[in-house]
């Protein structure tokens, strides 16, 4: 009799302690994806804004026109959201 009453505390206890680690692991686990997700995120921004400056250059030097300017600014722009993108991956990853 004693022994079950014992074992059914154990039990209690561990089925305790692994439903908080499996809780701490799932908070763990969020906070790399929404991590990952911002990442990616700020590299297609920097890889578009890479490309727009790439382009608006190719553009400037074939034609010689305003419009160019524009595409230029569009991928600093780019830029300017990753790096903005980033900096805030960069400071939940320190919550």
């Amino acid at each position: 009799m004693i022994i079950k009453v014992i074992n059914h505390i154990i039990t209690a206890l561990l089925k305790s302690q692994v439903d908080h680690v499996l809780g701490r692991l799932e908070e763990l686990q969020n906070k790399l994806i929404s991590r990952a997700i911002l990442i990616l995120v700020a590299v297609l921004l920097l890889i578009g804004g890479l490309g727009m400056i790439i382009y608006s250059i190719h553009i400037m030097l074939a034609t010689i026109i305003p419009p160019a300017t524009s595409g230029l600014i569009l991928g600093l722009i780019l830029i300017l959201s990753a790096t903005i993108v980033m900096f805030i991956a960069g400071n939940r990853s320190k919550d």
